[in-house]
């Protein structure tokens, strides 16, 4: 229901949304509390239910990026999922929230990405549902002990699917992404190069940002490699990350990989 002027003035503090759009299972999202119950949709402040407004995954194609919208359906705030974008109101009473694209009547709560199976996922390695609300970044990190090898001198490889980290992440938000790997190359004065490799999902992996390297003093001594870089996202979307290399010559094994990725929205 709409609310008085008192409510309405406490909500606007709140940049148009008080609640928060998260995970609950596999195939439920729910709209529920942040640092209060209110979201303005259409131009009037409305009330979620203590229990939260739930979605599903119905009708949902994987390997897809929706966004989930709340309307208010005449008598209670609900949700649906489309893949129109986003875009700034401009409507008398409504300036500056974020709407589905074309319709004022849509207050966007969030986004998802629907992965194998038409689930939803979020784990510590992969972070496919997003509030716009509330929601001040995420971190994803993955470890792999698989021995895994190389011996590419002119072609930078992922090293290993098991040290991918995934993130949704929305247009302007920073990340921070850190790899790691223990390994040893089995030719004396090799020099081995460890990079950050990063991709809109499910695109093949390309380097960023510049190599760090480490020469093999003598033959297969254990050597540690960090790299890291850092960048503002283009565009709302699904991404991963990981470690790439190559060598200067001879084989380079990696015993230990670790790929951490924080991401802080502005």
């Amino acid at each position: 229901m709409p609310f008085n002027a008192l409510a309405s003035a406490q909500a606007r503090a709140f940049a148009h949304g008080q609640v928060k759009f998260v995970y609950s299972t596999s195939t439920t999202c729910i709209l529920t509390y942040g640092n209060g119950d209110l979201i303005k949709i259409n131009g009037v402040w409305r009330r979620i239910p203590q229990g939260g407004v739930t979605i599903t995954n119905a009708g949902l194609v994987a390997q897809t990026l929706y966004y989930c919208y709340a309307y208010w359906n005449g008598s209670a705030v609900t949700l649906e999922f489309s893949t129109t974008g986003r875009a700034t109101s401009t409507a008398a009473g409504n300036e500056g929230v974020m709407v589905k694209n074309g319709d004022d009547s849509r207050s966007l709560v969030g986004m998802v990405w629907v992965g194998t199976g038409n689930l939803f996922y979020d784990r510590s390695d992969l972070r496919w549902v997003r509030s716009w609300f509330n929601d001040n970044g995420v971190v994803v990190s993955a470890t792999s002990a698989a021995t895994v090898s190389t011996s590419s001198t002119a072609t930078a490889i992922e090293l290993d699917a098991g040290s991918r980290v995934y993130a949704l992440l929305w247009t302007g938000e920073f990340y921070a992404a850190l790899v790691h790997g223990s390994g040893y190359n089995n030719t004396a004065n090799a020099y081995d190069y460890l990079g950050v490799g990063f991709a809109i999902y499910p695109n093949g992996l390309s380097l960023v940002g510049s190599w760090q390297y480490k020469q093999t003093p003598s033959s297969t001594p254990m050597g540690q490699l960090s790299n890291s870089w850092g960048a503002v996202i283009p565009n709302d979307g699904s991404y991963y990350f990981n470690s790439m290399a190559l060598v200067s010559a001879g084989t380079v094994t990696f015993t230990y990989k670790q790929t951490t990725v924080t991401s802080v929205r502005r």
